[in-house]
């Protein structure tokens, strides 16, 4: 890519180079075009600090920068682009303190991802109260510690999506209870510990993700007659109890439920059978017991992985006349299964 050329490109509104093998950040330096609005140079080979070059672009409003080899502080370069909406520096090695006061001055700003990078430090999210147009905020796996103010602060923005996965969260900030139009929230991999809230299957409608805590206590429960949720990852944490008989009455719309390395025990509920949408069941390193209900095995016409190992259970590894036409993974193992295959 010569600068020279693209420099001389003045009405030019969009560059999208991603998934090339760019490598040198300096060949980036085309000059100020004011008319940019979309800059993307993901998934190439950029290596070292971000070109200061790019960031004299002041109108841009989508830059994404992902999966490249990027080092050092980003926080002189977004300083100034005061008309970002969407950014995403995620799966880079950026380091040093997350930029939140920097970021807190994007006023416009709609989506923040800094996802699998080398932040350190300590965050509040306070820092992003008065971002009124936030809605993505994925600031996961990275070396960060996200505190949980003990003063309540209200945020101005709706997030649809929170992302807080490996922050290093002791507890759940209380903010989060009062969003009601999240999608999507991960907090997985953190040292959450005490019951799973049950506004939580109120406030989020779509995916929920709390794999790798000390959640104990029994299946959570929502308030409402039924959750909307499509995903859910309680995987890994102390969960124990009997699931809920009606649990596919409570959750008409899931397609991927794991439930798998808990405490969890008692039998298999047959209101499974009611769980049409599912495509994605795993119970496995529980202490289920007697065996698999009939229903699992001949109603669910769309499940492609059913994953029940390390269990108690026992008679046939499969009813009589089971029927799972899309199933393409099946794990038993770790029981007491007896008869014929």
């Amino acid at each position: 890519m010569k600068h020279a050329e693209l420099g001389r490109l003045k009405q030019l509104q969009k560059i999208d180079v991603h998934d090339n093998s760019i490598q040198v950040g300096s060949h980036l330096c085309w000059g100020k075009i004011p008319s940019l609005r979309f800059l993307d140079l993901s998934t190439n080979k950029l290596e070292g600090d971000i070109p200061k070059c790019l960031c004299e672009n002041l109108h841009v409003k989508e830059l994404f920068l992902s999966d490249n080899f990027l080092i050092g502080n980003i926080d002189a370069c977004l300083r100034n682009m005061t008309s970002l909406e969407y950014v995403d520096l995620s799966d880079n090695s950026f380091n040093g303190s997350l930029p939140s006061l920097s970021i807190s001055n994007l006023t416009n700003i709609q989506s923040v991802i800094l996802s699998g990078n080398e932040f350190k430090g300590r965050i509040s999210l306070s820092h992003f109260a008065n971002l009124s147009r936030l809605s993505y905020l994925d600031i996961s796996w990275n070396s960060l510690e996200v505190e949980t103010e003990s003063i309540t602060w209200v945020p101005s923005f709706n997030l649809s999506v929170l992302n807080l996965a490996a922050c290093n969260l002791k507890t759940i900030p209380s903010f989060i209870s009062s969003q009601r139009h999240l999608e999507s929230l991960d907090l997985s991999c953190n040292s959450l510990i005490g019951k799973i809230p049950s506004w939580m299957l109120d406030n989020v409608s779509k995916k929920l993700q709390l794999r790798r805590n000390g959640f104990i206590g029994p299946f959570p429960k929502s308030f409402q007659n039924s959750s909307q949720l499509t995903e859910l990852d309680i995987s890994d944490n102390l969960l124990s109890g009997s699931f809920p008989e009606d649990i596919g009455l409570n959750f008409p719309e899931l397609q991927s439920l794991n439930a798998s390395w808990n405490n969890f025990s008692g039998k298999l509920p047959p209101s499974f059978v009611r769980m049409r949408q599912l495509l994605f069941l795993e119970l496995s390193g529980n202490q289920f017991h007697g065996e698999i209900p009939y229903g699992m095995t001949s109603n669910m016409s769309s499940l492609q992985y059913l994953g029940l190992s390390r269990n108690n259970l026992t008679g046939d590894a499969l009813p009589k006349n089971s029927s799972l036409p899309k199933l393409r993974w099946l794990y038993l193992h770790g029981n007491h299964f007896t008869g014929n295959c």
